[in-house]
């Protein structure tokens, strides 16, 4: 199997199905180009270190498109730390009405994004070299009314993010963290109790956990959401 194969886009389609998400031929044709492209550079810039066909498929596009179902359409997204462009690439891919805003601190990494959306001709998504923690709501491409999700893939600790996040937020809009195995995760939320102010745990009244297995390898996965009123 490579990546320009049918058979790796099937692959992508019917572990989308096995976690109860519809994937397009066109959809999974974007996420072959991108993997595509993403390997070429990767052999001069360290991108990733999953180049094999099937883990890619699984633990980078699959993993990174299980949170379209809690994201609206038309939302607005900034994706945190997005590397070679996960999740916020194939969550347009897949929500192409969204409007979305890549965030990354390495120089190299946002030049590889903003050639992968060229190569893509995705519209409304832009790659910035920036850290996180710059961003303001004076920025040209942060809305006006905050972001409706802020999202991040295992970046950091769950207090920095949503501490980074929470001034980006729209009203009702949602942060969503991206995490590994379920005894980690249950640490880090005890964690979050205790780091965060009590002024900011009051704007945080809900906290939600989903946890899956990967449809292939079944390796853990969490996904921490949390609204905002």
């Amino acid at each position: 199997m490579h990546i320009d194969s049918e058979q790796w886009r099937r692959y992508l389609i019917r572990g989308a199905e096995t976690l109860g998400l519809a994937l397009s031929d066109a959809e999974a044709a974007s996420m072959a180009l991108h993997a595509r492209e993403l390997l070429v550079w990767n052999r001069r810039t360290n991108l990733t270190r999953l180049i094999r066909p099937k883990p890619m498929a699984e633990k980078h596009y699959l993993d990174s498109i299980l949170p379209m179902r809690w994201i609206p359409d038309t939302a607005s997204i900034l994706d945190v730390g997005s590397g070679g462009g996960f999740p916020g690439i194939p969550l347009k891919i897949v929500i192409p009405s969204s409007k979305v805003m890549l965030v990354d601190a390495s120089r190299k990494k946002v030049t590889f994004m903003n050639h992968a959306l060229r190569t893509l001709n995705l519209n409304q998504i832009r790659a910035r070299h920036m850290r996180a923690e710059s961003i303001d709501r004076k920025d040209a491409d942060c809305p006006p009314g905050g972001f409706t999700v802020i999202i991040s893939r295992a970046l950091t600790s769950l207090e920095r993010f949503v501490s980074m996040a929470l001034p980006l937020l729209a009203d009702d809009g949602m942060i969503i963290a991206l995490k590994g195995t379920g005894q980690s995760v249950e640490a880090e939320l005890s964690a979050l109790n205790q780091q965060l102010p009590p002024d900011t745990l009051e704007r945080l009244p809900s906290i939600q956990t989903a946890r899956y297995r990967l449809p292939y390898s079944g390796a853990e996965r969490s996904i921490i959401l949390f609204g905002r009123q």
